[in-house]
């Protein structure tokens, strides 16, 4: 489930970008940004069931922590590869 989550997102990602802007440019992103989604919530539901209780706390914060960090910095990134 998270690799096939993952490839729509890259599939739908890479659609996205050969496409001129317009409602299907952002159909695309939709639909790669709910790939993006699904791999995460995996990612915690994963982290949160293999990581053993000691540390569980602590590895579900920090996969928080850079998720975080990357919806953060994503639309400066988005912006500097849009600049012309």
């Amino acid at each position: 489930m998270g690799f096939a989550s993952m490839c729509i997102c890259g599939i739908f990602s890479f659609i996205a970008l050969a496409t001129p802007p317009g409602p299907i440019t952002v159909a695309m992103a939709v639909i790669a940004r709910l790939g993006v989604n699904i791999a995460a919530n995996i990612g915690f539901q994963y982290a949160a069931e293999m990581l053993p209780t000691v540390v569980r706390a602590q590895g579900v914060s920090l996969i928080h922590i850079i998720g975080y960090v990357a919806h953060i910095l994503g639309p400066y990134i988005v912006y500097l590869v849009s600049r012309k």
